[in-house]
């Protein structure tokens, strides 16, 4: 039985006690309290303190002003299931969801767009508008989805801006909604948007397809000149909001020779968690963007590959990444010789989590660190314990710390290269 385990065995027994000897809402309160001094909840434990508690939102507050990322997340994640409309907003929960989309992180971002999305458009349409102009591209095109599926029209000429955005991807989703908007079709597709790895490089979108996209670009601001007089326009509104950060606190983890790394360490630098393991293909796809930025910004950023193999028994039985391509380089008998090397021990029957296996584990990352010439430190977490702090188990997940030490940006998977200096540059 692993620790998480049996500690969260001993919660309930000890809230069953109290649940018979104090009543169901002292239990409830202790619980909550348990759960707020933890590096990261119980998902289902803090779902049930939040519906048992006699002011919901007011427990939900509680949760939020932790200031940690997996308490906001929980917390979020309850008002998104239950704001159907604005019958169900009160004041509380709006002021938290307002602060919450424009969050450090984006799992917090999407969900309070989510909560948000179900109100009056005029309540929705600030929030969602202000998307548009983030940094992150994926931001950026979450908005759009959102804009599509309601009369938003009145935020035409802010789509129109996105058609200079730097970022292939904004513009064909850009292109799309305002095909679907008018009917008009200037050639411009997702598919020529999407970026391709090269060989020893960062991903790029090729040029041939680059020139489809400004072709189509043209096009349409051309189409705008002549049209947009039909199409109402939003009031602007201020951008006041203050640029938010989190503290992180400090941590040491071990790196592949031993040596105690802490993050205090890199105090005065912009620094990058990158959670990874070694049979995360998708962590496989963003390693030679990260070692494109450090050849771009050397000893400005600092670059923290957290190995989280061996955490909570994962990963054990499963080839690496490296395996896998080599595998695949061989032939279908290799892949398949691999495959069932992945799953011998898993044969129907309960086994109890295999003990942490710390030379293979290093062993597999000396590997894929020669194989894909990273260049930045590795730290191993098999705890996970750092991972849970940052919720760093949906993989990637990528950390922005400043140079103060403060979260700046939290979010899964890879970023186009331009994005990630825009972003690094936003906080430096």
């Amino acid at each position: 039985m692993n620790k998480r385990l049996q500690f969260l065995l001993i919660i309930a027994v000890l809230v069953g006690i109290i649940a018979i000897v104090f009543g169901g809402q002292i239990a409830n309160s202790l619980t909550a309290t348990l759960l707020l001094r933890q590096e990261a909840p119980d998902a289902l434990a803090a779902r049930s303190v939040f519906e048992e508690a006699n002011q919901p939102n007011s427990m939900v507050r509680r949760f939020w002003e932790t200031e940690r990322i997996p308490h906001r997340y929980l917390a979020l994640s309850y008002l998104k299931d239950h704001i159907t409309d604005a019958s169900s907003l009160t004041p509380e929960s709006e002021s938290i969801l307002i602060k919450a989309v424009s969050d450090v992180d984006n799992s917090v971002r999407e969900l309070a767009l989510g909560a948000l999305s179900r109100l009056p458009h005029e309540t929705f349409l600030p929030h969602v508008r202000r998307q548009l102009y983030d940094t992150d591209h994926s931001l950026k095109i979450k908005a759009v989805h959102y804009i599509k599926n309601g009369d938003f029209k009145m935020l035409a000429p802010d789509v129109i801006s996105l058609l200079d955005d730097p970022e292939p991807l904004v513009v064909a989703s850009a292109a799309g909604l305002l095909r679907r908007w008018t009917g008009e079709d200037f050639g411009v597709r997702n598919h020529d948007a999407v970026s391709k790895a090269q060989e020893g490089g960062p991903r790029i979108v090729p040029e041939e397809n680059l020139v489809r996209l400004r072709e189509g670009v043209e096009n349409w601001k051309q189409w705008w000149l002549e049209h947009k007089t039909e199409f109402p326009q939003a009031a602007q509104t201020a951008n006041n909001t203050t640029p938010p950060k989190l503290p992180t606190g400090d941590f040491e983890l071990y790196d592949l020779e031993g040596n105690t790394v802490h993050l205090s360490d890199y105090r005065g630098k912009t620094v990058l968690l990158n959670f990874w393991t070694t049979w995360c293909t998708a962590c496989a796809m963003e390693m030679p963007d990260l070692v494109e930025l450090t050849k771009r910004y050397g000893e400005d950023l600092v670059i923290l590959g957290i190995s989280l193999d061996g955490s909570d028994g994962h990963g054990h039985d499963h080839a690496s990444f490296v395996d896998l391509e080599e595998a695949n380089e061989k032939g279908w008998d290799a892949v398949e010789g691999l495959k069932e090397m992945e799953h011998h021990d898993h044969d129907g029957h309960d086994h109890a989590a295999p003990a942490i296996d710390l030379p293979k584990i290093k062993k597999k990352i000396r590997r894929i660190v020669q194989k894909k010439g990273l260049t930045y430190p590795i730290l191993l977490n098999p705890s996970g314990n750092i991972g849970n702090r940052f919720n760093g188990h949906e993989l990637p997940t990528n950390v922005l710390i400043d140079k103060d030490g403060f979260v700046r940006r939290r979010f899964i998977g890879s970023r186009p290269i331009g994005v990630w200096e825009a972003m690094i540059k936003e906080i430096q």
